[in-house]
């Protein structure tokens, strides 16, 4: 592993999809479903075909392959997101 590790406070409201890479462990109130996300988007997400589906409520345990930086995101704001793949958000 060579980036940080982040663990998230899952509540069961918020469902979370995340690269089959960045998972690395969870508590056990925490659901883990492996999904095919099309092969449009693995093609040009930079992702492998499967992504993982994530929901409950406990902790989950995050990698990246670089450092990652914590937003505070407000509903009034509006954000760019590039995380260096052919995709971006906002």
């Amino acid at each position: 592993m060579f980036g940080d590790i982040v663990t998230l406070h899952l509540d069961g409201r918020t469902k979370w999809k995340i690269g089959k890479d960045a998972f690395i462990a969870c508590t056990q109130g925490v659901t883990k479903e492996t999904k095919a996300q099309g092969l449009g988007k693995a093609l040009f997400s930079g992702e492998s075909l499967l992504v993982y589906h994530i929901n409950g409520n406990g902790l989950l345990w995050l990698t990246s392959f670089g450092a990652v930086d914590k937003l505070d995101v407000s509903l009034l704001s509006q954000n760019f997101c590039n995380d260096g793949s052919s995709h971006m958000g906002y």
